[in-house]
């Protein structure tokens, strides 16, 4: 999991340890200094030489602010009994991240991400990368997220939702919870064999799910998260890119949006 001290981070670390608790597995969590935002050159000549060296005091600065936080996650960590370590790394956020995915399952990330600390307000410019390159799956975590005991799976039958859905399922992230398998489609015959073939896998984990149905219509993630609402689900089993062809456009209008909008914690694969 990725540790920036931020709010939606601290909420990100809860659902983690959570989630290890609940499996027995190990956690990993990584606190990434980006050196280079710090100490890029500002436009102006005139003020080259004062920037380095202020960069230099934030450098610092950032690097208390980072160990202190990594500090706490330990702690935590120790007090929950579950297995951990933590890293701190130099470099661009998401590079970082993307290459210590390869060594885990799962990456687990607050919606926005704060790494610079005072100097800038959280965002989630670095989140949005991470969901677009990563090959792992990933659980973003909203600031104050609503509670829910169920899962909503969107599901539309695309080889990326079957991704997202049969990993949710190997991970055992719902582990004892019951999902809500929703599928969107202009055809309500298939979207009834869609959701029907989601739900024999589900079942063959011995999951207890429900399949619910709906017209497509021009905001697709508008109608997740009210289904969402509706059924009370706490996450959101989603795939990212539904059709590789056409992958920018669909990633802008519609998992950007549910990373945007959305209230509970989105499982998102691709």
């Amino acid at each position: 999991m990725v540790v920036d001290g931020s709010e939606a981070g601290e909420e990100a670390k809860r659902v983690a340890v959570d989630l290890c608790k609940r499996n027995k597995s190990a956690l990993t969590g990584v606190g990434v200094l980006d050196i280079t935002w710090i100490v890029e050159p500002l436009p102006e000549p005139f003020v080259g030489t004062a920037y380095s060296i202020y960069g230099a005091e934030e450098i610092e600065n950032e690097h208390q602010h980072l160990s202190e936080a990594l500090k706490v996650f330990a702690k935590e960590c120790r007090s929950s009994g579950i297995h951990f370590q933590y890293v701190e790394e130099k470099g661009s956020p998401a590079g970082v991240i993307e290459d210590l995915s390869h060594r885990h399952d799962l990456i687990v990330i607050g919606q926005t991400t704060e790494f610079h600390f005072e100097l800038e307000k959280p965002n989630d410019l670095t989140v949005k990368q991470v969901v677009r390159d990563n090959p792992r799956p990933l659980i973003v975590v909203p600031q104050k997220p609503e509670k829910g005991e169920r899962v909503l799976i969107a599901y539309d039958g695309s080889l990326q939702a079957a991704r997202a859905l049969h990993m949710f399922l190997l991970l055992g992230v719902g582990s004892g919870k019951g999902l809500d398998i929703f599928t969107v489609h202009k055809h309500k015959e298939e979207a009834r064999e869609v959701g029907q073939a989601a739900l024999e896998l589900c079942q063959k984990y011995g999951y207890e799910a429900k399949v619910h149905q709906s017209r497509e219509t021009h905001d697709i993630s508008l109608q997740i998260l009210k289904k969402a609402h509706d059924v009370k689900a706490g996450m959101i089993v989603m795939g990212a890119f539904s059709h590789p062809t056409i992958r920018e456009v669909l990633f802008g209008s519609t998992t950007l949006d549910l990373i945007e909008q959305s209230k509970i914690p989105l499982f998102i694969h691709h």
